[in-house]
This record gives structure tokens, sequence and C-alpha cells, in this order.
């Protein structure tokens, strides 16, 4: 009885299917994100005034997104105009 021998993997569909997983996972987590920032009435309240919505936040929290608004000034700055 001989062993069947495993097809060889094309590295470069590999690379392209795992690629695609991740992204469509950090999409399918985006999304849902967004859906409980929704549902908890964060938009509205960051809509309606964003300090005070963000000293609600415990401290780490709004370091957190003040570092992220410090990374995309452009995107922050169109948000809040």
């Amino acid at each position: 009885m001989s062993a069947a021998q495993a097809p060889a993997l094309d590295m470069d569909k590999l690379n392209a299917f795992i690629g695609q997983f991740v992204s469509d996972l950090g999409a399918s987590v985006h999304a849902a994100m967004v859906v409980i920032g929704e549902r908890l009435g964060l938009q509205k309240a960051l809509a309606a005034d964003p300090a005070r919505a963000c000293s609600a936040l415990p401290t780490r929290a709004r370091r957190k997104l003040a570092s992220a608004w410090a990374r995309k000034p452009a995107r922050h700055e169109s948000a809040t105009s």
C-alpha cells in the first residue's frame, strides 16, 4: 500500500484567501461596533455635544479616543464640521 501524497499548496492563493478573510472579519467587527454604538446612543451623543459625551467616558477611553482622532485629523474635522 502506498501513501498518498498531499497536493502542493499554492501559497499565492492561500495568502490571497487569508487576506480576504481578515479583511471581511474586520468589516464584520466594525459593522457590529457601529450597531452597538447606535443602540447605546453614542453617535447621537457625539453629534450633539462631543465634549460632554467624551467627558463622560473613563479616562482610558478618552485617551484612546483622543489618540485615534490625532491619527486621523482630516476624518475628525470632516465629521465635526
